[in-house]
């Protein structure tokens, strides 16, 4: 046993020993500081996802708002639009129905009562006050 002694005390003298321990001991260190840093270092990165994240929720609810809206406003539009194209029609069927009661069509300017017809149709009474007739 006194030769493995005197091998370790030649290869490994005392003072590469404590050099070997001091390396062993700042590279543990050195390897508790990286994994901490590490860390942080990947929290931060959650935490910055975590707001990325957030922010996207915010705009997507955002965006469903508002595309909401929009439907909400093209189906009002498109009732309007039914409504309208229904007055039409039905303007245009009463203008025709109109249109085929008047004794003579072809000529320039209607009688006092075809007058009253038309205003019936637009609905604006039966009455002609405040209408003036052309020269």
């Amino acid at each position: 046993m006194t030769w493995l002694k005197t091998i370790f005390a030649f290869v490994f003298p005392s003072w590469a020993v404590y050099l070997l321990a001091g390396t062993l001991i700042l590279g543990a260190i050195d390897a508790i500081y990286a994994k901490g840093s590490i860390d942080r270092k990947h929290r931060d990165e959650i935490t910055a996802l975590k707001l990325e994240l957030e922010q996207e929720r915010e705009t997507t609810r955002k965006l469903t708002q508002y595309i909401a809206r929009l439907e909400k406003a093209a189906k009002e539009d498109a009732e309007e639009k039914a409504k309208n194209d229904a007055t039409i029609t039905d303007l245009k069927t009463k203008l025709t129905q109109f249109v085929e009661t008047v004794p003579d069509p072809d000529r320039e300017c209607l009688s006092g009562s075809d007058i009253d017809g038309l205003l019936a149709i637009w609905g604006k009474g039966k009455g002609r006050a405040g209408h003036h007739q052309g020269r």
